[in-house]
């Protein structure tokens, strides 16, 4: 069976360098795809006879002008979104496995998509996939329905398409119960990257065989070897790394430990000394550290190929990249990728392809770059023995929550009080919880003590959110 080939190599050894000088030399057409707008007008800079296309910069419609640069060949280069290629009709794709075209496919390391939406529409599932088997756990299907009269079918169908990523569509069964306002909806979308195989195409990567593109169907690659840049000086040996909490990193950390998490953005204004690059998320940059960086200049999270940075010997990463639980339930199930999977290639990886932004993409350097983030498992990603600066986070009372401690033996826990009848009647109930009123009229239809009150609204409120969770 013929295979998708692959080039694993290290950031800034010069992956992308050999494509454009293949694109520029070979006596072929050459489609180069990349993930962001940035990267694509940096590769084009080094490419002749180069075309792109880009939406909302030169195309209303990526996929038709796409099609019509297949037809036509007004250019022999051509650089695309990811975005862009995997939606490719069956018909370019076809046309794409008789000629003589290269793909180059840089840097693209993710082939499914997930998404979360919250609706109160009972017929939605239906809607967006069809006539399914609504007592199954889950409903699969190839096709997807719009209507631009419901916004919420029309929001979901939008997002799953621009993905690009929607051969197959996974619906967990959100168990609608006429209880609850809102229910959740989780979404998986994949590509069939079968459908490639007749195609002169090849990937380019760092750590390629830990891609999440590769580990969903692993059997579909074969490797290639390119003589490529080596470092003088090993990575390891060139970065000084510093990190600040024992506890990883998460959406919820932050959001019960908003003081422990500015005290590191005022260690780093404080105490770094010269310029530094900075990323972190989006909804924190737009919200909690809001104009809190004043010393340094931010890079987007996903910042893979970008050269512009390469004067910097600082850089700092306080970002949380972590699937929730749906999505990692559903990729183990349907895809055979795993939560810790997830997080080696969406936060780890994030994290090597930032510091590598920095001076570390001089490969002829010993120079070292000294580089901050947040917690031990990221810290250790990238060194054997980085330094721990301890600014008390975890003394903090709300951090101290989140410790795995032994229980005291005198401590009431839920499987105390309750049965385990009653255990799943909550956690059912939480699951669809919108507020702290609707938990405490639920909790008021039952002839409990005051003390069974108290610990199921704790559910709720997330004191013992850890605990419950972990009965399941």
């Amino acid at each position: 069976m013929k295979k998708l080939k692959y080039v694993s190599a290290d950031c800034g050894s010069g992956k992308t360098k050999y494509i454009t000088e293949q694109a520029n030399s070979n006596n072929k057409y050459n489609i180069i795809v990349q993930t962001t707008a940035a990267l694509i007008h940096q590769t084009c800079s080094h490419l002749t006879d180069c075309q792109y296309i880009l939406s909302g910069v030169n195309s209303d419609n990526t996929v038709r002008d796409f099609s019509e640069w297949l037809r036509n060949k007004p250019s022999k280069n051509l650089v695309i979104t990811n975005k862009t290629f995997f939606r490719a009709s069956t018909q370019d794709l076809e046309q794409l496995s008789k000629s003589n075209i290269v793909v180059h496919i840089d840097d693209v390391t993710t082939g499914y998509g997930f998404f979360n939406e919250n609706s109160n529409h009972n017929e939605v599932i239906e809607k967006l996939l069809g006539n399914v088997d609504l007592s199954q756990e889950y409903f699969t299907s190839t096709e997807l329905v719009n209507d631009s009269n419901d916004f919420v079918l029309s929001n979901i169908y939008k997002s799953i398409v621009e993905s690009g990523v929607y051969d197959y569509v996974v619906m967990k069964n959100p168990r609608f119960d006429e209880k609850a306002e809102y229910k959740k909806i989780c979404l998986l979308s994949s590509i069939d990257l079968k459908k490639y195989l007749g195609i002169n195409i090849t990937f380019y990567s760092n750590d390629f065989e830990n891609s999440l593109i590769y580990k969903s169907d692993p059997e579909l690659f074969e490797k290639v070897e390119l003589v490529l840049n080596q470092r003088a000086t090993p990575i390891k040996d060139r970065m000084n790394v510093f990190y600040f909490s024992k506890k990883n990193l998460s959406k919820y950390y932050k959001s019960t430990n908003e003081e422990s998490f500015l005290k590191v953005v005022d260690y780093i204004e404080s105490t770094v000394n010269g310029d530094y690059i900075y990323t972190a998320n989006k909804n924190d940059i737009d919200g909690l550290l809001k104009n809190k960086f004043q010393n340094g200049s931010f890079v987007s999270v996903d910042c893979r190929g970008i050269n512009s940075y390469q004067s910097y010997t600082n850089c700092v990463f306080l970002a949380s990249l972590k699937p929730n639980k749906n999505e990692s339930e559903m990729t183990e199930k349907f895809l055979g990728i795993s939560y810790s999977d997830i997080i080696q290639q969406r936060e780890l990886e994030a994290l090597y392809q930032f510091v590598n932004r920095t001076a570390l993409r001089d490969y002829d350097s010993s120079s070292k770059v000294n580089v901050y983030v947040f917690d031990e498992q990221q810290a250790y990603s990238l060194s054997d023995n980085p330094v721990f600066i301890d600014l008390g986070l975890e003394s903090n009372k709300k951090a101290r929550a989140l410790e795995t401690k032994p229980r005291a033996k005198n401590k009431t826990t839920l499987s105390d009080v309750f049965t385990s009848a009653e255990q799943t009647k909550i956690r059912r109930f939480v699951k669809t919880c919108t507020s702290t009123k609707e938990m405490l009229e639920y909790i008021d239809r039952f002839d409990w003590t005051n003390e069974q009150k108290l610990l199921a609204s704790t559910v709720y409120t997330k004191k013992s959110l850890k605990e419950f969770r972990a009965m399941k």
